[in-house]
Order: C-alpha cells, then sequence, then structure tokens
C-alpha cells in the first residue's frame, strides 16, 4: 500500500493524528475495521468507537456479527439491558445471557418477559441460562419465535418450556433442566437437524420425535418413567436415549439412516412390553 495516497472504501485519504503524522488505522478499508470492532465483543463499546474519528462514526451500525453477553447483571435489570442493546441496522448474531445466583424465586412471567426482549433482537444464537437451584414460580416460560435463530439452548434447573409461533430457521436446538413436549417443539421447526433434551425432574411421560430433517437426536429422560418411545426420523444418523421404564412400555424407533444408536434403559417392574417398527 502507498502510504501517500492509500484510500479506504468510503474514498477518503488518511486523516492526520492530532501529534502529528497519519491515522493509517483509519485509513484502512471497512471491512477490516468492521473486524476490528466485531472484537470488542458489544454494542455499547463498538458504538463507543465513534469518539476516534468521524471516519468511525457510525461503522458500527454496519456490523457483520455482534456479540451481546449478559453474565452478571441481575435478574431485575436484564429487561432493561436487553432493550438498550437494541440498536437500528445492527444484527446480533450471539446472545449469551447467563443469570447470576442473586435471587431465590422469580416468576415465570419474568422469564418469558426475557425472552421476548430476546426475541427483538432477532440473535442468530442464543445462550440462556438460569442458575440450577433458582425456582421459578407460575405455569411455565414461553418461548416465543425467533425468526432468524439458527441455534438456541436453554439452560435451567426445573423450568417448564412451551412455546408459540414458529422456528423457521432453527437448526440445533438444546434442552437442560427444562421440561418439553418433544412433539409440539418438532412441529415449530421444520429445518432441525440437532436437538438434545435433558429434562427435569418432572420428566416426559413420552419420548416422541417424528421429523423429516433430524440428524443428530439426544434425550436423557431418567427422571421419570417412560411409558412410550416413538422415533421417526429417515434422515438421522445418530441416535441416543436414556430413559427410565416401568410397567408398560410402547417402543417404536423407524431409523433407516443411522449409523450409531446408544440406548439404555433403566427398568422396572414391566407388566407389557410392546415393540412396533424397529428399523436402522
Amino acid at each position: 500500500m502507498d502510504e501517500s495516497g492509500a484510500r479506504n472504501d468510503s474514498g477518503s485519504p488518511p486523516q492526520p493524528c492530532p501529534g502529528g503524522g497519519v491515522d493509517l488505522i483509519s485509513a484502512l478499508p471497512d471491512d477490516l475495521l468492521l473486524q476490528v470492532l466485531e472484537r470488542l465483543g458489544s454494542v455499547a463499546a463498538a458504538a463507543r468507537s465513534g469518539l476516534v474519528s468521524r471516519r468511525w462514526r457510525d461503522l458500527w451500525t454496519s456490523l457483520p456479527k455482534v456479540t451481546v453477553a449478559l453474565h452478571d447483571v441481575p435478574f431485575g435489570s436484564l429487561l432493561a439491558a436487553l432493550r438498550s442493546a437494541t440498536r437500528p441496522g445492527v444484527c446480533h448474531y450471539y446472545l449469551d445471557i447467563r443469570v447470576p445466583g442473586q435471587d431465590d424465586r422469580v416468576a415465570s412471567s419474568s422469564v418469558s418477559s426475557l425472552l421476548h426482549a430476546a426475541a427483538l433482537l432477532s440473535p442468530v444464537e442464543l445462550l440462556f441460562t438460569l442458575p440450577q437451584d433458582l425456582q421459578v414460580s407460575g405455569f411455565g416460560a414461553e418461548l416465543p419465535s425467533f425468526r432468524r435463530a439458527t441455534t438456541i439452548e436453554l439452560r435451567a434447573g426445573d423450568l417448564y418450556v412451551y412455546g408459540r409461533g414458529g422456528l423457521p430457521s432453527l437448526e440445533r436446538l438444546a434442552f437442560s433442566g427444562c421440561c418439553v413436549y418433544l412433539a409440539a417443539w418438532i412441529t415449530r421447526c421444520p429445518r432441525l437437524r440437532v436437538l438434545s433434551v435433558n429434562s427435569t425432574p418432572v420428566g416426559m411421560g413420552s419420548i416422541t420425535i417424528c421429523s423429516a430433517s433430524q440428524q443428530e437426536l439426544v434425550v436423557d429422560n431418567r427422571n421419570t418413567w417412560t411409558c412410550c418411545v416413538d422415533v421417526q426420523a429417515p434422515v438421522l444418523k445418530q441416535l441416543t436415549l436414556a430413559f427410565c421404564a416401568h410397567g408398560d412400555l410402547r417402543v417404536s424407533v423407524l431409523v433407516p439412516m443411522a449409523e450409531k444408536i446408544l440406548w439404555r434403559c433403566i427398568a422396572g417392574r414391566f407388566t407389557g412390553l410392546e415393540f412396533g417398527d424397529f428399523w436402522r
């Protein structure tokens, strides 16, 4: 690069520094400056870069990837923090919320409000973690529609999670310490490839999966008795199931493309065992 005639994408020549010399950093192309801003790791820090020079002003609004990490924000302040993170023209590709262990009990409606606020950021990836010992009162938390999300992971100690609206872009979904109805979630995620569920003490009475896109399935449901296992996934490659069975158990597994199957059943007293289709 010719330092005397270098220009950036905006067509501006290198600017003089206040202390003398040439500001060669500001003379870099926009794509390189955006990489610098991306590594700051927060929207606020990227926005403050506009104070450095006019060259950097509003450049942060073109960021292709922004990480919003909220790890030490008290639960009561998270909603305001999420709302303040919203910036026009910014794509929040990764949203990492880890609620600190400062509260003993919160309302499920408050958890739902946080998830709705997170959805307004249109993240491509969402990691939402509640403390293991946090008690959530109420019916359950709603996971709303995340239209652009390709990866969602929810971790809790004991939380019922339900949803409304579709997740059309979702490819990876993981629940840990959450009580969910698998069949309902599958219908919401037409592109889902990887599903991992480690259930709560309430667990699930049945493991029901019917998916044309599923390639990897991991379900650990050893916290309650399972009465039905029904898996229909024509392109599934890896299946891992761990569950407890007692009384009547119905099993039907249709996975013709499976390459790896791990099956662990902790059996109590059976009164009836029925195997339907079992094909790999």
